[in-house]
C-alpha cells in the first residue's frame, strides 16, 4: 500500500505512463488482500460452522476470569455481520478492478495517439532535413561535391575498375544516397513506433487479463 500511496504523487491523471505505472502495482499488490480475505473467510466460516463467533470463548473451557464487556453478548462481533463485512470488502476489490480493467482501454487509446503523433512528428523532421540537404546540395559547387563523393567512397568498397565519373555522375550518386538515408529514416521511425505500440499493447493485456483474474476472485470470495 505504501508503494501505491508513493506512485501516486506526484498526480500526473492525463499521463498514461503515470496510468499505466500505477495501474501495474496495484494488480501485483492484489494478491495480498485477496489471500487475506481468503484467510478471514475461512475463518469465518470455521467459526460459523463450530458455533462460535469472533471474540468468543471456548465453551468447553473453564470459565474466563476476566469481566465480559459491558454490554453482555450484545458487544461481540457477530459473526453473520463480520462475514458480512468480507463479503462487502471483496466486493470492493471486485469492483475496483473491473473499473481498472476498463481504464486500461483508455489509456491504450491515449498512449497510441501518442506514439502516433511522435511518429508523425519524427516523420516531418526527416522531410524537413531532407529537404533542406537538397536544397544545398542543388546549391553545392563543384569542390563541395567532390567533397561529398569522397566522403561516400569512404564508406563503400572500392572498385579498382570502374573509372572516375564525371562531376554530373558524383553529384547524382551523392543524391542517391541523401534519398536512401532518408529511406531508412523513415523505416527507422516505423520501427520504433512498431515496437513501442507492441510494448504498450502487451502491458495493457497483461494489466488487464491480471485484474480481470483477481476480480474474478474477489468476487468468488464475495459469494461464499
Amino acid at each position: 500500500m505504501a508503494t501505491i500511496a508513493t506512485a501516486l504523487f506526484p498526480l500526473e491523471l492525463r499521463s498514461p505512463e503515470w496510468g499505466r505505472r500505477l495501474s501495474t502495482l496495484i494488480v501485483d499488490a492484489s494478491s495480498l488482500p485477496l489471500v487475506g480475505l481468503a484467510l478471514l473467510r475461512y475463518i469465518a466460516y470455521t467459526e460459523k460452522t463450530s458455533g462460535l463467533g469472533p471474540g468468543s470463548s471456548d465453551q468447553g473451557g473453564p470459565p474466563s476470569s476476566v469481566d465480559p464487556p459491558k454490554g453482555g453478548s450484545k458487544a461481540r462481533l457477530n459473526p453473520f455481520k463480520f462475514q458480512f463485512s468480507i463479503g462487502k470488502s471483496a466486493y470492493a476489490g471486485f469492483v475496483g478492478l473491473v473499473l481498472l480493467a476498463i481504464w486500461q482501454v483508455l489509456l491504450w487509446v491515449t498512449a497510441l495517439d501518442g506514439i502516433d503523433s511522435q511518429g508523425l512528428q519524427a516523420t516531418v523532421r526527416v522531410q524537413g532535413q531532407s529537404k533542406a540537404m537538397e536544397q544545398r546540395l542543388a546549391r553545392a559547387s563543384d569542390a563541395e561535391i567532390e567533397q561529398a563523393w569522397l566522403n561516400l567512397q569512404a564508406n563503400t568498397a572500392p572498385s579498382l575498375g570502374d573509372p572516375i565519373p564525371s562531376p554530373e555522375a558524383k553529384r547524382k550518386q551523392v543524391s542517391s544516397n541523401l534519398k536512401t538515408e532518408e529511406r531508412l529514416a523513415f523505416k527507422n521511425a516505423d520501427d520504433t513506433a512498431n515496437r513501442q505500440k507492441f510494448a504498450l499493447t502487451r502491458d495493457t493485456l497483461r494489466i488487464i487479463l491480471l485484474a480481470i483474474i483477481y476480480a474474478w476472485a474477489f468476487y468468488g470470495i464475495a459469494k461464499l
